[in-house]
């Protein structure tokens, strides 16, 4: 019973090893390609502000920053390990920096107590960068044909990310002056008020930040040989989204309408204004259509 035992045993690891070596191809694909990344990033920004002061019964000041994400060149790497034909591990490495400008459109309305109103308005550009960093690891499978093969992949992404952005908002001031006037036999006092607006620049200094999300893709692979294909795919990646402050910088900042000639933006009105103004949301999410060339080994 035993030596019997001892010979299926034996019998068994062979059926084992044989099927292993039918079965298990240990193979390497290495994949090098650039395509197109579309990159949608809209979400607004919004300063907004309401006061009155003397002879202004009410001013209403308003920026909407609005970024125009565009579509970027990803050049990415693709390093896959298949344990079976068809079945096999893949690690991805991506980069990408897309142009993300804004316009500051500003608003501006206030009414005298005299119930005079005045509206007004300014459009400002700004630059942005996004950069970013996918790194993937992904499930992965195919079907062959011949020469043309067919493949799925998809898994965790880990994004390094990173936005520096710049723009602009408008800001109201107001400048009081008191004249004392004799006319006998009495004094009396007349107040003249200014009012004109500032354009402070807001920034995003260079913001960084990791995100955990995913990417699912696929394409196909067209053999010139047994080492070199051509390859070409479509891909999501996504990246949940981040909300990333402005920062006002005070200074000296002339008038907008050449009311004031110039007027000190203080560090105290700074945060202030950074407390009323909503964060940019970057989502990152994005799909993007490669091509490029894989080799077997």
């Amino acid at each position: 019973m035993r030596r019997r035992g001892l010979i299926l045993a034996l019998a068994a690891v062979m059926a084992i090893a044989s099927w292993a070596d039918a079965e298990l191809v240990k193979k390497f694909e290495f994949s090098l390609t650039g395509g197109l990344a579309l990159i949608r990033i809209k979400d607004p920004s919004v300063y907004h502000d309401q006061w009155q002061q003397e002879l202004l019964a009410n001013v209403l000041e308003e920026t909407v920053i609005t970024p125009m994400s565009r579509n970027a060149f990803i050049t990415e790497v693709f390093l896959s390990f298949f344990l079976r034909p068809n079945v096999g591990l893949q690690i991805g490495l991506g980069c990408l920096s897309a142009d993300v400008s804004n316009t500051a459109v500003f608003r501006f309305e206030y009414t005298w107590a005299s119930g005079l109103t005045v509206k007004k308005s300014q459009e400002w550009p700004g630059t942005g960068r996004l950069r970013m960093f996918p790194i993937s690891l992904n499930a992965a499978g195919k079907i062959r044909k011949e020469k043309i093969e067919g493949f799925l992949s998809g898994g965790l992404t880990l994004f390094l990310n990173s936005l520096q952005s710049d723009s602009a908002a408008g800001y109201g001031v107001s400048d009081i002056k008191s004249i004392w006037i004799y006319i006998p036999p009495a004094w009396s006092v007349t107040t003249i008020q200014t009012i004109d607006a500032i354009r402070p620049e807001l920034t995003i200094e260079e913001y960084s930040w990791t995100a955990l999300g995913f990417n699912i893709g696929g394409g196909l692979d067209y053999k010139l040989s047994e080492k070199i294909a051509l390859t070409a795919e479509g891909r999501y990646f996504f990246c949940p989204a981040k909300e990333i402050p402005w920062s006002w910088k005070d200074g000296f900042y002339p008038g907008i309408y050449n009311v004031i000639p110039e007027w000190e933006f203080r560090h105290d009105k700074a945060e202030e204004a950074e407390e009323k103004t909503t964060p940019l949301s970057v989502r990152p999410a994005f799909f993007r259509l490669a091509a490029g060339l894989k080799i077997f080994f």
